[in-house]
């Protein structure tokens, strides 16, 4: 029971971030909901490079201990910007941006998810 719930910490901060997101009310809500979904991606990004077993050179920015990768963070930074757009706007356009940025960062992550060589 521990492996599983060690394994699923960040699927329940992402998609608890999200789902705050979607239900909040206020400004200071949807910070909240933003600092859970990006605290799983973070998990995410550090637990995938240490299963790769495709090493490749990092090109990484290193801030003391939080290691930052940019490129790694790419597809959560568009799911996010895709679920806080209508949040803001309640309009056509913002509709349809915020269906491609989140198709475009779901996308993105599922093929990189399968073409690493290491299992979630």
């Amino acid at each position: 029971m521990g492996d599983f719930m060690y394994e699923m910490k960040p699927l329940v901060c992402l998609f608890g971030g999200v789902i705050a997101l979607i239900l909040g009310e206020n400004i200071e809500g949807a910070l909240s909901s933003l600092t859970l979904f990006f605290s799983g991606s973070l998990v995410w990004i550090h637990r995938s490079h240490a299963r790769r077993k495709d090493r490749r050179t990092k090109k990484t920015i290193t801030y003391s201990e939080l290691t930052i990768d940019w490129y790694e963070l790419k597809p959560f930074i568009y799911i996010a910007v895709g679920f806080i757009v209508p949040y803001f706007y309640q309009l056509s356009w913002a509709l349809l941006l915020s269906t491609i940025l989140i198709w475009s960062g779901s996308h993105v992550l599922i093929l990189r998810i399968f073409n690493r060589k290491y299992a979630f």
